[in-house]
């Protein structure tokens, strides 16, 4: 019965295996990372020169964190969420 299953459903038993190689969204997610990432990393900058400046420029410097974070979050999540989903629907 299990050879069956794996001559029937070969991409289930082999989803996530490394010569089949990274989904699409993998890959999406993955640069998703790296831009977010790089985008902190080009805030950092506005810390460092906030820490001298008005609470002002303070509260917006965090507030620009906040919506990068927030819009990576919900791209990364939706994209996890369709990963999941097909995984899922591949196992049925």
């Amino acid at each position: 019965m299990e050879k069956f299953c794996r001559r029937v459903f070969r991409q289930a038993y082999e989803y996530g295996d490394d010569q089949i190689g990274e989904t699409v969204e993998q890959k999406q997610i993955k640069d998703l990372r790296e831009n977010f990432v790089n985008d902190v990393f080009e805030m950092k900058g506005k810390f460092n020169s906030v820490k001298v400046k008005s609470q002002l420029a303070q509260v917006k410097a965090y507030v620009d964190l906040h919506k990068c974070m927030n819009r990576y979050t919900k791209q990364i999540y939706n994209l996890e969420k369709t990963r999941l989903t097909r995984l899922r629907i591949a196992y049925l």
